[in-house]
This record gives structure tokens, sequence and C-alpha cells, in this order.
């Protein structure tokens, strides 16, 4: 992706691109931005409750059409456009993995989670876990964030 091709295909010069975004990695987590799905308000009555929401919307935002294609476009050009997975790691990755962080924080202070446990750490195994799962088989169950969530909360949940 150039500025070139993308001004020529919208019908608009690169100056009135620059008017707007900073430059081409601005402008591509910019609209990688517009295509994640917003995230809905988490009202669950449990911790719990609110991980596996936030990982059910989570499991329809990968199975989107290029949903996790697109997140491979943005590791496949760290070597030549590293600004582009730096910008893509706060606007899209970081924003959801706060959400998960929160939760996990809350429950600590409720006294929910073992002693010790890293809410960063879990949120990397909650989310981890989609990964793994499309590498073997992009099929994804509706059900899957919940056996996640369930598999983790065991390890990390108070007796």
């Amino acid at each position: 992706m150039t500025l070139d091709e993308v001004a020529q295909r919208a019908g608009v010069s690169k100056p009135t691109i620059y008017r707007r975004w900073k430059g081409k990695e601005d402008l591509a987590t910019a609209a990688l931005r517009t295509l994640q799905l917003a995230e809905p308000q988490v009202n669950a009555s449990t911790s719990r409750g609110a991980l596996v929401s936030i990982l059910q919307n989570y499991r329809r935002s990968l199975l989107r059409p290029n949903g996790v294609a697109l997140i491979g476009t943005v590791l496949a050009e760290a070597h030549h456009t590293p600004e582009l997975l730096r910008l893509f790691r706060r606007r899209v990755v970081a924003p959801r993995r706060r959400m998960l962080r929160e939760v996990l924080i809350r429950a600590t202070v409720a006294g929910e989670l073992r002693r010790g446990v890293n809410p960063a750490h879990a949120a990397h195994l909650l989310i981890g876990a989609f990964y793994a799962h499309y590498l073997q088989n992009p099929h994804i169950s509706p059900r899957y964030p919940e056996e996640v969530v369930n598999l983790v909360w065991n390890g990390i949940a108070r007796p």
C-alpha cells in the first residue's frame, strides 16, 4: 500500500490525505480501527461474566471477513513499517487488553483471584488462546469464549 495508490483509488490528492493523517501508518491504523467492532457495554454481574462478554466480542471481531488476515498483514509489515505495528498496538490491541486487565484488577481487589496473579499475563492467556485455536482451526465455536474463561478462571481464581 502506498499513499499514491490510496490517493488515486480515493480520487483525491496526496496533500488531501496528509491533511488528515500523518502518513501511511496513521492512515492504515485509523482504517483498521474503523473496521474493529465496537465494544459493547459490559453489563455482567460477575468478573467471570465480564471476561466472557469481552471475549465474545473479540471472537466476532476475529471471525469477520479478513479479521485475522488484517492482523497478519500488520505483523508482516512490522519489519518494513515498524510505526504501523506500534500504532496498531496502541490503537487496536491496547484498548481490549486494557478492558480485560481492568476486569482482572477489580477481581483481584475483590479477593476473587489467587495472590500473585498478574492481570496482564492472564489477559495474554485469554487472548492468546484465540490465536492458537485459529491457527489449528479457523472455526471458533460461539461457546469458545466461555470455555477459555472457565479454563483460565479455574487456574487463577481463589479456591
